[in-house]
């Protein structure tokens, strides 16, 4: 198998884990927002925190920020578009081995091209996702802080 063909099935691989992780990472996000609406809300509304009135406002902040971002950020359609875009990935690495290696990586570009930017924080993750997928371990990335942190929640 000569070097172009296993780098295009490297970067089908790498979309593929890119765009899983970051629909489980948006999806966490999501589910976070909505135990934080469902929480604070219902807390503050059902008066448990009538113990502690000063809360009742913080709880309402809460429910403020969690809305603002959840519209803002659009999480359950980015969440729905990745998962989307990574079955798309799939499907391609499916039909590879009837492609030419030209027009696989002519439709690869095509299909990066109509998904979002990710949370580029999440590459390193997905790089290292990839390499275990593929037994390529020794090319796994260190992940800083922040990047492991990202990790866990996707």
């Amino acid at each position: 198998m000569d070097a172009d063909r296993i780098a295009l099935e490297n970067e089908i691989a790498y979309s593929i884990a890119f765009n899983e992780i970051n629909a489980r990472f948006y999806g966490a996000l999501k589910a976070a927002i909505a135990f934080a609406n469902l929480a604070a809300g219902t807390s503050a509304v059902a008066g448990l925190m009538a113990a502690v009135p000063g809360l009742i406002p913080a709880a309402a902040v809460v429910v403020a920020i969690a809305s603002i971002v959840e519209q803002l950020a659009h999480v359950a359609d980015r969440a729905a578009h990745f998962r989307l875009a990574a079955r798309s990935f799939r499907h391609l690495e499916r039909r590879l081995p009837g492609l030419s290696t030209q027009a696989a990586m002519d439709e690869l570009l095509a299909m990066r091209a109509d998904v979002d930017f990710g949370v580029r924080a999440l590459e390193a993750a997905a790089w290292n996702l990839m390499c275990q997928r593929k037994g390529y371990t020794e090319h796994k990335m260190r992940l800083s802080a922040w990047q492991r942190c990202l990790a866990a929640l996707a």
